[in-house]
């Protein structure tokens, strides 16, 4: 969909759940998490497809429990197209961050840790990634190079600290902390960690956030109880703008194209016990 809320299209339509949904550096593939190809509830394997939402290709597949039996989260491409960025692990209390060929083939941990992790993002040339873990004991954003070699402790906070995004010339990371009054808000920060700042602190829940290509608007999810729906901050103002208005909750946007900034998100299904991200979204 555009920035505006118009222009809606529905991609997938799977009776399983389809989620976390990610543009390619050309806009011609969306890379997703689903477990259509697995019983229902199960752990989730990524996939590819095309803009429009044909060719879906499937890249990973479980390969039991001793590796990557939880499942995959949180997929992300390369700047240059080349590679995917993505959490996996043993077990729901330790995962890690992989990297892949863009073609689901040399998969490999980036740096091993028994500590729960999570959120990767690239940084815009491609040789930083971003993440959330607890190996400190408390969630916190890291910075590491993609041989795993050169970690560092962003935040450093006693707050819960998540969903990491770059901008787009590399100087600065937004994320949503609990630090203050424990509830889950917009900052920034500079990329070395420093010149914290609150962007935004309305209700009790902001998430998954992420720049738009131009640098001067985040789209975030905002989640006023009992619903939750994608606003647009504009960074120089400090104002933000609701863009969906739905009873079901809309999730994980991501940009594409800076002529036309488009957003796809997934929506939320409801199962039986817990609620399931389903379906992508972006302008014809």
């Amino acid at each position: 969909m555009k920035p505006d809320g118009s222009g809606l299209r529905k991609l997938t339509d799977d009776p399983a759940s389809d989620s976390q949904p990610g543009w390619s550096p050309d806009g011609r593939r969306l890379v997703f998490l689903s477990n259509r190809d697995r019983v229902a509830h199960a752990p989730r394997d990524i996939y590819t497809m095309r803009a429009d939402g044909s060719d879906v290709q499937r890249l990973t597949k479980p390969f039991g429990r001793d590796l990557m039996g939880h499942g995959h989260w949180h997929p992300s491409w390369s700047p240059d197209g080349r590679h995917i960025v993505f959490i996996a692990g043993r077990n729901f209390e330790s995962k890690d961050v992989f990297i892949m060929d863009a073609d689901g083939r040399n998969v490999r941990a980036v740096r091993p840790h028994v500590a729960h992790e999570g959120h990767p993002a690239w940084s815009p040339d491609g040789s930083r990634i971003a993440f959330v873990s607890n190996r400190t004991g408390s969630l916190d954003i890291f910075t590491t190079d993609i041989r795993g070699k050169k970690l560092r402790n962003l935040t450093q906070d006693v707050g819960q600290n998540h969903y990491p995004a770059w901008s787009p010339d590399g100087d600065s990371i937004v994320f949503s902390s609990r630090r203050g009054d424990g509830q889950l808000h917009l900052y920034a920060m500079a990329s070395d960690g420093s010149d914290v700042r609150l962007l935004f602190d309305r209700a009790r829940y902001q998430s998954s956030p992420v720049w738009s290509p131009d640098g001067r608007h985040i789209a975030f999810v905002h989640v006023p109880p009992p619903t939750g729906d994608l606003y647009i901050l504009d960074t120089h103002t400090g104002e933000a703008t609701q863009v969906t208005d739905h009873p079901r909750i809309d999730s994980n946007p991501d940009w594409f194209d800076p002529r036309y900034a488009r957003v796809v998100s997934p929506a939320r299904k409801w199962s039986v016990t817990w609620a399931w991200l389903k379906g992508g979204f972006t302008a014809p």
